[in-house]
């Protein structure tokens, strides 16, 4: 992991911390070693201001969601009530890799919209599921059982999505050539809350 000082010679010192991804392919000595990274920044750190998650917008493009699932996993992990209130007032999420998306279609996924539509979506399907069971062989069951628990695993990240961007933590950036965009956000991470993760 590296550390930045976003308010260097200030009073009250912040320091991003760029951590490993979620699943490092170079071997699992690289994992480690990122993941040791993690956990001495978090130990020096006196509090943890914000959580942000830097998803590219290829994650939101399916309602299954793999890589959103995984990434929620690991933060669940490391911080288990990151996604309870009030803590989710700590967390961000920066979505990336989406120049070539139209701005409505980037609105709804700042808004938290678009998570919602997944949410509902996997509602109604489970719906159909549920009162269709009872007519369905022993396997059968199961085999849905199965597919009913991975369904409501999708459901809670989208939840989790939809409420962050419901809080207005969700910011696209098109361009890493945009200085100002990557000000702004800074700054709402660094004004937004005084008080960190609990």
């Amino acid at each position: 992991s590296n550390g930045y000082v976003i308010k260097p010679g200030t009073k009250e010192q912040i320091v991003l911390v760029d951590c490993a991804g979620d699943r490092d392919n170079r071997g699992i000595e690289y994992q480690m070693s990122g993941e040791f990274g993690i956990d001495r920044a978090v130990s020096l750190s006196t509090e943890v201001r914000a959580i942000v998650l830097t998803i590219p917008y290829s994650a939101f493009e399916t309602v299954a969601g793999h890589e959103v699932l995984r990434l929620i996993e690991r933060i669940k992990q490391r911080f288990p009530r990151a996604f309870d209130d009030p803590n989710l007032d700590c967390v961000y999420v920066l979505v990336t890799k989406c120049s070539r998306i139209p701005n409505t279609t980037l609105n709804a996924v700042r808004t938290g919209n678009r998570f919602e539509e997944y949410v509902d979506q996997i509602d109604r399907y489970k719906k159909e599921q549920e009162s269709s069971k009872e007519e369905r062989e022993t396997r059968q069951q199961l085999n849905d059982s199965e597919k009913l628990i991975s369904l409501r695993k999708q459901q809670e990240a989208w939840e989790i999505l939809k409420c962050i961007g419901n809080k207005g933590h969700i910011c696209t950036l098109v361009s890493l050539e945009s200085d100002s965009a990557k000000e702004k956000f800074l700054s709402k991470i660094c004004e937004h809350r005084k008080q960190g993760l609990k």
